[in-house]
């Protein structure tokens, strides 16, 4: 087994609230290896941007790593000083953003932009570097007459594999998208997904790819995390995932969506709503919303265990109806 590309083990994030503390991220741990394209899915506010901003260190304000070590290539990305990180960022690890408007300053053009994100980490002058930003927008199937283009004058998706450009400007060992298709139509989602996948081909770089879409992870990773309430609830290779989901909220997220092929299904969304995290109930964080549950899931916490070799899960039953010792 080759060493992981990351590791995130046992992390916790924490926001300071009026009402006292949410622990938005309790205790996750995944790895990543070189070339991997790895998933975490899960509903809005479960924690899956959270984790992406701990890991690029960009949480701000009331948000805190309260617990867990994030290594990248052996090292603790949090003990970073200023300029380890500042030679971390873009260089080994860069991140695509939602809504990438508001990720592009509106008053610079994006060969400026581009270029002076390469400035700003390679000892090159401005002619390198503009060079450089014309051939990185080639790679993303946008014309190079466009360079002088402001922000404005392009249309969503277009600024959006911009955005992906300039994150591939270092040639990173790692890429993490945080849903980069929010807001885009259905044929640009297809256009930025299939440019993703062939990037990654072309350059061998791994991807962190978070959305709530799960049958779209299904069939663009190699392995999904499925996130809940701040909790990793299940950890499987898609070839796993795709013969049988451990956990009853996988399974209902899996059903939320229309299948492409076979016979028509009704579909049905998951009940209640996600728990307090501030006073959140005892036992299994799922059990209100489950429609599986037993009694010893609202009295006792469900460990994430094996159930093989790469298939975690943080379920009593595991779709078995019986307990696990």
């Amino acid at each position: 087994m080759q060493e992981p590309l990351l590791e995130v083990k046992n992390l916790s994030v924490e926001y300071a609230v009026a009402r006292g503390k949410l622990k938005a991220v309790n205790n996750v741990s995944f790895t990543i290896h070189k070339g991997e394209f790895f998933g975490l899915a899960g509903e809005s506010g479960c924690g899956k941007s959270t984790i992406a901003f701990a890991i690029m260190r960009l949480l701000k304000g009331a948000a805190s790593v309260s617990d867990g070590e994030v290594v990248f290539r052996g090292k603790n990305i949090l003990t970073f000083g200023e300029e380890e990180l500042r030679l971390f960022r873009w260089d080994k690890t860069s991140m695509v953003l939602q809504s990438a408007m508001n990720n592009l300053n509106p008053v610079i053009n994006i060969g400026s932009q581009l270029s002076d994100a390469i400035m700003a980490h390679r000892p090159v002058g401005p002619q390198k570097a503009m060079k450089k930003a014309r051939e990185l927008l080639t790679l993303v199937n946008i014309e190079q007459g466009r360079i002088n283009a402001f922000p404005h004058e392009l249309s969503g998706g277009m600024r959006q594999r911009v955005v992906i450009a300039m994150a591939m400007a270092l040639e990173p060992d790692l890429i993490i998208f945080d849903e980069p298709t929010t807001a885009l139509d259905v044929v640009v989602q297809y256009n930025i997904i299939y440019k993703i996948i062939e990037l990654k081909k072309q350059m061998d770089f791994s991807i962190m790819f978070i959305t709530h879409d799960l049958p779209l992870m299904l069939e663009i990773c190699d392995c999904i995390g499925i996130m809940y309430a701040g909790k990793l609830v299940e950890l499987s290779p898609v070839s796993e995932l795709k013969h049988g989901a451990g956990h009853p909220y996988t399974r209902g997220l899996l059903q939320a969506f229309p299948s492409l092929l076979g016979a028509k299904v009704k579909i049905t969304g998951i009940p209640g709503s996600v728990p307090d995290l501030i006073t959140p109930p005892q036992g299994c964080l799922f059990y209100p919303r489950c429609t599986e549950s037993k009694e010893i899931c609202r009295e006792t916490e469900p460990v994430f265990r094996s159930l093989d070799e790469e298939h975690f899960c943080a379920c009593h039953f595991n779709g078995t109806g019986a307990a696990r010792e």
